[in-house]
Order: C-alpha cells, then sequence, then structure tokens
C-alpha cells in the first residue's frame, strides 16, 4: 500500500464515515428487539435466569457502541490536521471493544455460556473497580463492590457454574477465569499481531510511534550542527501518516466495527442480506477508491 495517494485514503475514510452513518441508520430502525423465534428470542425466552441473558446482550450493545465511537474518533484523527500517533490509539479502542461485543455476541455459543461469558466480564469490572477505589482510600465504595461481587458469584453458583479460585483459594473468577483481551481479539478478530502493535502506541513506545507516526526527514542540512559535531548519525525525523497507513488502519476499524454487528443481525433474526448489502455498497466504494 506504499504507493497509495492520499486522496486515495481520505476516499477510504469518506467511504468509512458513510459506512458507519449507513449501519447505524439500519440498526435504529431495527430497534432494540428480536425477531420473534430468533436466536435471541429463543434465549431469553427459554434460558432460566433471562435477565442474564439480556444483560450479556446489553453489554454487548455499550460495546458495540464503543466501537463506532472510536472509528469516528479515528475518522476525524486521520482528516487534516492529522494527529499521527493518536490515530492508531483510536483503532486499538475499536478494536478491543469491537473484539469483546463479537464474543459476546457469539452466534456458535448458546444462553449458558453466552451468561458465562458475561459474567467473567462483570468479574472483570469489580476488581477493576476495587483497585480503582482502593487508590481512592473509598472504603465504602469497596465494600458495597465486595457484596455486589459475592452477590453475583452466588447467582452462578446456582446456575450450576463451579468456583473459579487459584491454589491459594482467592477468588479468579466468575462464570469462568476472564479472558486476556489479545485471547479475545485474536479469537473474535484474527488480528492479535495487529492489536499487539497498536498498544505500541497506546503505551507511548519508542518503536512503534517512530516506526508509524514519523518519517525521515531527508534534508539533513536541518539537523542541528551541534548534533553533527557528535558525529552519532543523527536523523531527523518528521510527523507524518502515510496513506498505506491510513488505508490499513481505517480496514482494521470498519472490521471491528461491522463483526459484531453481523453477529447481531444474526442472532436477532434481522435482514442479514440488506445488511450485507449496506456492507457491499461500502467495499465497492473502497475498492473503486483504491483504484482510482
Amino acid at each position: 500500500m506504499s504507493d497509495l495517494s492520499l486522496e486515495q485514503a481520505y476516499e477510504v475514510l469518506s467511504a468509512l464515515k458513510e459506512l458507519h452513518k449507513s449501519t447505524a441508520k439500519l440498526l435504529d430502525e431495527r430497534g432494540h428487539q428480536p425477531a420473534r423465534e430468533s436466536p435471541a428470542d429463543t434465549e431469553l425466552r427459554t434460558f432460566q435466569r433471562p435477565e442474564l441473558v439480556l444483560a450479556a446482550y446489553c453489554q454487548a450493545d455499550m460495546l458495540v457502541e464503543a466501537t463506532a465511537d472510536y472509528v469516528q474518533a479515528f475518522i476525524k484523527l486521520a482528516t487534516p490536521p492529522v494527529q499521527t500517533i493518536a490515530t492508531w490509539s483510536a483503532v486499538r479502542g475499536a478494536i478491543e471493544a469491537g473484539a469483546f461485543a463479537t464474543w459476546l455476541l457469539d452466534v456458535g455459543i448458546d444462553a449458558r455460556t453466552r451468561v458465562q461469558r458475561s459474567l467473567a466480564l462483570l468479574y472483570k469490572g469489580f476488581v477493576e473497580q476495587a483497585k480503582l477505589e482502593r487508590d481512592n482510600k473509598n472504603t465504602t465504595v469497596m465494600k458495597k463492590i465486595s457484596d455486589k461481587e459475592v452477590e453475583t458469584e452466588s447467582v452462578a453458583l446456582e446456575l450450576g457454574f463451579p468456583k473459579i479460585r487459584n491454589c491459594k483459594g482467592k477468588r479468579i473468577g466468575i462464570g469462568q477465569c476472564p479472558p486476556t483481551i489479545v485471547d479475545v481479539v485474536d479469537k473474535a478478530l484474527n488480528v492479535k499481531t495487529e492489536y499487539r502493535y497498536l498498544s505500541g502506541f497506546v503505551h507511548c513506545a519508542h518503536w512503534a510511534v517512530s516506526r508509524g507516526s514519523y518519517r525521515k526527514e531527508e534534508d539533513d542540512s536541518r539537523v542541528p550542527i551541534e548534533y553533527k559535531s557528535y558525529d552519532s548519525g543523527v536523523q531527523l525525523l518528521e510527523k507524518d501518516l502515510a496513506p498505506g497507513s491510513i488505508v490499513k488502519l481505517a480496514e482494521l476499524a470498519g472490521n471491528a466495527y461491522l463483526k459484531p454487528i453481523e453477529n447481531k443481525c444474526q442472532l436477532y433474526g434481522w435482514d442479514v442480506e440488506q445488511f450485507n448489502l449496506v456492507i457491499g455498497t461500502a467495499k465497492e466504494r473502497l475498492s473503486a477508491a483504491l483504484k482510482s
């Protein structure tokens, strides 16, 4: 993708923006209720604790919204004036949210497994909240979090899920051990390598930022004379986001956004053909942009 022009990259961004707009309209028209006799409807009607199935779907919905926010942020950041570092971080956020949404909306699992995954994410949230309030020395809120964690585990045990303990008897999960984000990204979106690279930008790792957000300045006359005196091969870098990088990031962001929506359409019994038509139109525009 090194021979792509900025015009092509910006056309891809425009297509991604239109894709988000079209899919958002499609989802708004469908509302929040699954079609009768759809997989989601069946789960909600037949599982012994339907509110837990609903909670899983609600968690997924919020993650889809987060993915959409990150995609829109990426589009803005990659549009002049370009933020050459934050663009990568925004796409990493889209992948993380989209991966967990896809994991919860997995079309190949039953209601019990969906609830199990939801409980694991709830436990992960309890742990993170507890760390925050411990740092704030807010013992009152810490007690509420602990009580909620115990209550949630009791529900899991009633459903027949095992206690999740380490060798010292400490709770390390509810329903199941929470998976690592890398494992979820790999399983749900198959972009583990890309995710690791993007994480370098979130943590401001020099190796990642210097490679993806800068380009070498060819004019060495701009190197300060005092630096040249060290004879250390000093190389000036200028902030830059290559057109090929913009296109690749748009592809990653788009896939992270679309996959959980596609799964939701199948689970809710919505018109998958209409969804595919929206996707097909966007892909045709992307293809045309890359060939122009």
